[in-house]
């Protein structure tokens, strides 16, 4: 097994397993946002007040939902995604909200639905103009259409299906004991000067390693798992948590050992087992 200062094979397959399963779903969820976003009735800031009402009558853009609050509009709904607990479901708000209960605010909601790549940039504005002209054109009770509704399950399926496949490859890295340190040198690795400095990368340099001298993720790949994490294409360097966050989610600030959240002051959340006492700064 390795040190903090490198990777052994076994450590470095899973981490880039797990980055392939990454861009996986951000490509799956982009496809779905594209199919969302075609729909002429879909409006980003209607179906967001309907699901904070929790399927009850819309409150307005204002405040947010979490899991508790998509359950509720999800039974009411003939294509829910079958199978979905509530742990599932706020481990995928929890992937755009970044909080441990998965409060999604507008924003983050705009975050999840609408197209992230540059490439369909032009789906994401049509979107957003549906929802300024209902703004001021909305009166009285709305609901999300019938097709909307569908589309919008269909998106939320296939990101649970991927999120599935992402916790296997969470599980697997977690078993490789992959410590934080070996990642950030093994990205930075022959990337510059400054590579890993105050625990910034370079992008192109990272870009290069993944996708040309390891061949480990397609170019494709690449791209999507960076706009997952959240990092703009126009950057010269990222910071490395951003990444880490978005591979570990529950991983705590030192290591990428799973963190249990707090519970909610107002909702009571389904126990959690207490997490395994590991090395302070494995994944």
């Amino acid at each position: 097994m390795g040190g903090v200062d490198d990777l052994s094979p076994g450590q470095q397959e899973a981490l880039l397993a797990l980055m392939r399963g990454l861009a996986d779903a951000e490509l799956v969820a982009e496809e779905a946002r594209c199919r969302l976003c075609e729909t002429r009735s879909f409006d980003p800031t209607t179906a967001f007040a309907c699901l904070k009402a929790g399927g009850r009558p819309p409150r307005g853009a204002g405040g947010c939902f979490d899991a508790y609050d998509l359950q509720g509009w999800l039974a009411g709904q003939p294509h829910a995604p079958v199978g979905a607990s509530h742990e599932e479901l706020a481990s995928l708000l929890q992937q755009y909200s970044g909080t441990p209960l998965g409060e999604m605010r507008l924003e983050d909601f705009y975050d999840m639905v609408l197209p992230r790549s540059p490439a369909n940039s032009c789906l994401r504005s049509l979107a957003l103009a549906r929802g300024a002209e209902a703004s001021w054109q909305r009166m009285g009770e709305v609901d999300v259409s019938p097709e909307a509704a569908l589309r919008f399950c269909r998106l939320l399926e296939d990101e649970l299906r991927m999120l599935r496949k992402l916790q296997f490859h969470r599980r697997v890295a977690h078993d490789q004991s992959i410590h934080k340190a070996a990642v950030l040198r093994f990205l930075g690795s022959d990337r510059g000067l400054c590579a890993g400095l105050d625990g910034l990368l370079p992008l192109e340099g990272v870009k290069s390693l993944l996708a040309d001298d390891l061949r480990a993720l397609s170019k494709a790949q690449t791209d999507a798992m960076l706009r997952r994490a959240k990092i703009s294409d126009s950057a010269a360097a990222f910071a490395f948590d951003d990444l880490a966050t978005c591979l570990f989610p529950a991983a705590s600030a030192t290591c990428f050992l799973p963190v249990v959240p707090l519970a909610s002051p107002t909702r009571s959340p389904p126990s959690v087992a207490a997490s395994p006492v590991g090395k302070a700064e494995r994944w």
